[in-house]
Protein backbone atom coordinates (compact mmCIF):
# COMPACT_ATOMS: atom_id res chain seq x y z
CA UNK A 1 0.00 0.00 0.00
CA UNK A 2 2.76 2.47 0.93
CA UNK A 3 4.90 3.89 -1.86
CA UNK A 4 7.48 5.20 0.58
CA UNK A 5 8.19 3.82 4.01
CA UNK A 6 8.60 6.18 6.95
CA UNK A 7 11.97 5.75 8.64
CA UNK A 8 10.76 5.23 12.21
CA UNK A 9 14.29 5.07 13.64
CA UNK A 10 14.79 8.67 12.50
CA UNK A 11 11.69 9.78 14.46
CA UNK A 12 12.16 7.85 17.73
CA UNK A 13 14.52 10.41 19.38
CA UNK A 14 12.10 13.27 18.63
CA UNK A 15 9.19 11.30 20.04
CA UNK A 16 11.09 10.36 23.21
CA UNK A 17 12.33 13.89 23.90
CA UNK A 18 9.16 15.74 22.92
CA UNK A 19 7.77 17.75 25.78
CA UNK A 20 5.18 19.61 23.69
CA UNK A 21 3.06 18.71 20.68
CA UNK A 22 4.63 21.60 18.77
CA UNK A 23 8.13 20.15 19.27
CA UNK A 24 6.94 16.80 17.92
CA UNK A 25 5.12 18.43 15.00
CA UNK A 26 8.09 20.61 14.06
CA UNK A 27 10.64 17.79 14.02
CA UNK A 28 8.39 15.22 12.37
CA UNK A 29 7.44 17.74 9.70
CA UNK A 30 11.12 18.47 9.01
CA UNK A 31 11.83 14.76 8.59
CA UNK A 32 12.60 13.81 5.00
CA UNK A 33 10.90 10.45 5.32
CA UNK A 34 7.65 12.06 6.56
CA UNK A 35 7.79 14.67 3.79
CA UNK A 36 8.52 12.04 1.13
CA UNK A 37 5.75 9.82 2.43
CA UNK A 38 3.24 12.68 2.23
CA UNK A 39 4.35 13.64 -1.27
CA UNK A 40 4.38 10.11 -2.70
CA UNK A 41 1.28 8.71 -1.02
CA UNK A 42 -2.27 9.60 -1.96
CA UNK A 43 -4.63 11.16 0.56
CA UNK A 44 -6.83 8.04 0.43
CA UNK A 45 -3.88 5.79 1.26
CA UNK A 46 -2.74 7.97 4.17
CA UNK A 47 -6.30 8.06 5.53
CA UNK A 48 -6.42 4.26 5.25
CA UNK A 49 -3.11 3.89 7.12
CA UNK A 50 -4.29 6.22 9.90
CA UNK A 51 -7.68 4.53 10.20
CA UNK A 52 -6.22 1.03 10.45
CA UNK A 53 -3.50 2.11 12.88
CA UNK A 54 -5.70 4.19 15.18
CA UNK A 55 -8.03 1.27 15.86
CA UNK A 56 -5.23 -0.74 17.48
CA UNK A 57 -2.58 1.44 19.13
CA UNK A 58 -0.54 -0.93 21.25
CA UNK A 59 3.12 -0.04 20.91
CA UNK A 60 5.21 3.12 21.00
CA UNK A 61 6.04 2.55 17.34
CA UNK A 62 2.32 2.68 16.54
CA UNK A 63 2.06 6.13 18.16
CA UNK A 64 5.13 7.37 16.28
CA UNK A 65 3.68 6.15 12.98
CA UNK A 66 0.27 7.63 13.77
CA UNK A 67 1.77 11.08 14.36
CA UNK A 68 4.01 10.73 11.29
CA UNK A 69 1.04 9.80 9.07
CA UNK A 70 -1.07 12.67 10.43
CA UNK A 71 1.78 15.16 9.97
CA UNK A 72 2.41 13.87 6.44
CA UNK A 73 -1.01 15.33 5.59
CA UNK A 74 0.64 18.78 5.59
CA UNK A 75 1.26 18.41 1.85
CA UNK A 76 -2.35 17.45 1.07
CA UNK A 77 -4.15 20.76 0.87
CA UNK A 78 -7.79 19.94 0.25
CA UNK A 79 -11.16 20.19 1.90
CA UNK A 80 -11.18 16.39 2.18
CA UNK A 81 -7.93 16.50 4.16
CA UNK A 82 -9.28 19.22 6.47
CA UNK A 83 -12.52 17.28 7.04
CA UNK A 84 -10.52 14.16 7.90
CA UNK A 85 -8.36 16.10 10.38
CA UNK A 86 -11.48 17.55 12.02
CA UNK A 87 -12.99 14.06 12.27
CA UNK A 88 -9.82 12.71 13.90
CA UNK A 89 -9.80 15.59 16.35
CA UNK A 90 -13.41 14.96 17.40
CA UNK A 91 -13.46 11.16 17.46
CA UNK A 92 -10.04 10.54 18.98
CA UNK A 93 -9.58 13.44 21.37
CA UNK A 94 -8.37 11.08 24.08
CA UNK A 95 -5.17 10.25 22.19
CA UNK A 96 -2.44 12.37 23.74
CA UNK A 97 -1.59 15.45 21.63
CA UNK A 98 -3.60 14.27 18.61
CA UNK A 99 -6.15 17.12 18.76
CA UNK A 100 -3.37 19.73 18.93
CA UNK A 101 -1.30 18.10 16.19
CA UNK A 102 -4.30 17.91 13.86
CA UNK A 103 -4.80 21.66 14.39
CA UNK A 104 -1.13 22.32 13.64
CA UNK A 105 -1.34 20.27 10.45
CA UNK A 106 -4.51 22.03 9.39
CA UNK A 107 -2.96 25.45 10.02
CA UNK A 108 0.20 24.54 8.13
CA UNK A 109 -1.65 23.77 4.92
CA UNK A 110 -1.58 26.64 2.48
CA UNK A 111 -5.22 27.12 1.87
CA UNK A 112 -5.25 29.94 -0.67
CA UNK A 113 -7.67 30.05 -3.53
CA UNK A 114 -6.88 32.96 -5.81
CA UNK A 115 -8.97 33.99 -8.76
CA UNK A 116 -8.39 37.70 -9.11
CA UNK A 117 -5.90 40.46 -9.50
CA UNK A 118 -3.70 41.84 -6.76
CA UNK A 119 -3.47 45.62 -6.74
CA UNK A 120 -0.62 47.16 -4.81
CA UNK A 121 -2.01 50.12 -2.96
CA UNK A 122 0.34 52.97 -2.23
CA UNK A 123 -0.34 55.93 -0.03
CA UNK A 124 -0.94 58.74 -2.45
CA UNK A 125 -1.31 62.45 -1.98
CA UNK A 126 -4.85 63.69 -2.56
CA UNK A 127 -5.57 64.79 -6.11
CA UNK A 128 -7.87 67.74 -6.62
CA UNK A 129 -9.26 68.40 -10.06
CA UNK A 130 -11.21 71.48 -11.00
CA UNK A 131 -12.98 72.52 -14.15
CA UNK A 132 -10.77 75.67 -14.31
CA UNK A 133 -13.75 78.02 -14.59
CA UNK A 134 -13.01 81.08 -12.38
CA UNK A 135 -15.54 81.57 -9.63
CA UNK A 136 -17.30 78.28 -10.24
CA UNK A 137 -16.22 76.32 -7.17
CA UNK A 138 -19.27 74.09 -7.14
CA UNK A 139 -17.64 71.95 -9.81
CA UNK A 140 -14.50 71.12 -7.79
CA UNK A 141 -13.88 67.39 -7.60
CA UNK A 142 -11.89 65.95 -4.70
CA UNK A 143 -10.22 62.61 -5.34
CA UNK A 144 -8.25 61.05 -2.53
CA UNK A 145 -8.05 61.81 1.14
CA UNK A 146 -7.71 65.59 1.47
CA UNK A 147 -9.30 66.06 4.87
CA UNK A 148 -7.81 69.34 6.08
CA UNK A 149 -10.65 71.82 5.59
CA UNK A 150 -8.36 74.90 5.53
CA UNK A 151 -6.17 73.28 2.88
CA UNK A 152 -9.23 72.52 0.76
CA UNK A 153 -10.46 76.09 1.16
CA UNK A 154 -7.12 77.43 -0.09
CA UNK A 155 -7.31 75.19 -3.12
CA UNK A 156 -10.86 76.26 -3.84
CA UNK A 157 -9.77 79.93 -3.82
CA UNK A 158 -7.10 79.13 -6.42
CA UNK A 159 -4.09 79.06 -4.08
CA UNK A 160 -2.49 75.84 -5.34
CA UNK A 161 0.57 76.08 -3.09
CA UNK A 162 -1.41 74.65 -0.20
CA UNK A 163 -0.16 77.21 2.31
CA UNK A 164 -2.26 77.79 5.39
CA UNK A 165 -4.07 81.03 6.27
CA UNK A 166 -2.09 83.45 8.33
Amino acid sequence: MKKHKIQIEELVPFFLFANTPYYLFKHFRESHSVQDFGETTSLAEIKGEITSLISDLRRTEDMILLYAYVISLCVHNSSESIEFLEKLRKEHSSIRWLPIITCLVENSQTNIEYSGKIDILRKQKPVIETNNIPGDLGKTIFIGGASDEKHINHLQRGDRSGSQEQ
